[in-house]
């Protein structure tokens, strides 16, 4: 009888320390889920709050307006001297530091006219109507007389000794706009053709842009200065200055270069 009650009561506290193992076990398995889920809701809301904070720094990025372009010349004042000056050409080390005209109606205007507007045989540095002002075309032209003086070259008469020898002492040229500040770097000078560069072409076409490349390229004049190994393609912008050619007037002496950097843009 006695061991009966010994046997029974071994049961029972077998059965409540099993209960008691079991109340344990749950609770640890509780307090680890609790534990993760904190873990995944920190992390989530910390992934939530640095998107946020990307996505703030973002758009205030693209919304923060641009510096405003101050240019180098004052426009007002050349402009007031000039009233058809749109821009300004430089090319450092060289006298050639002038504003480019541009008539409103008549391409001819200023090919015996200074910048001014008065008669003079020795005109000025223009451009024509075929070129928008801002210099975007693939090709803008501008041109200038062969001017030689008694104190050396004026407006583009000195482009033909400048460019004889290399393309690199006065490879930079400047171009001032209102808007904006234009480098372009020369990778060819030449004899070129009596034909208008502009008229009848349609240089957006990657066809016709490269066959004033191969043009360029494919003159083999002895003051023809070109680097053959220079980069260009279509989706470039060019600038060419054209003026009489020294030797020959019915052909044209033409520098090209390249937009390498536009400040403003």
């Amino acid at each position: 009888m006695k061991f009966k009650i010994k046997k029974n009561m071994i049961a029972e506290l077998s059965a409540i320390l099993l209960v008691a193992v079991m109340v344990i076990g749950i609770d640890i398995l509780i307090r680890r889920g609790d534990h993760t889920a904190d873990t995944v809701t920190e992390k989530n809301s910390a992934e939530t709050v640095l998107k946020a904070e990307t996505t703030v720094s973002t758009t205030v990025a693209e919304t923060e307006p641009k510096p405003e372009f101050v240019s180098k010349k004052d426009f007002s004042q050349i402009t007031a001297s000039y009233p058809h000056a749109y821009a300004w050409i430089e090319i450092p080390g060289t006298n050639i530091d002038y504003p480019i005209i541009r008539h409103p109606e008549d391409n001819e205007y200023y090919l015996r006219r200074d910048a001014e507007g008065n008669y003079s045989i020795n005109g000025c540095i223009f451009s024509e109507l075929y070129n928008s002002s801002d210099f975007t075309d693939p090709i803008t032209l501008v041109y200038g007389h062969y001017v030689y003086e008694y104190d050396g070259f004026k407006f583009f008469g000195g482009l033909q000794s400048m460019y004889r020898d290399n393309l690199t002492d006065y490879g930079k040229i400047i171009i001032h706009h209102p808007d904006k500040e234009l480098h372009y770097e020369v990778f060819a000078a030449l004899p070129y053709t009596p034909y208008h560069i502009l008229y009848g072409w349609d240089y957006t076409n990657a066809g016709h842009f490269n066959t004033f490349l191969n043009k360029i390229k494919s003159i083999g004049d002895f003051d023809a200065n070109i680097n053959m190994d220079y980069e260009v393609t279509p989706d470039d912008r060019l600038l060419v200055l054209s003026t009489c050619y020294n030797g020959n007037t019915d052909r044209r002496f033409i520098v090209v270069a390249k937009l390498v950097e536009a400040i403003g843009e």
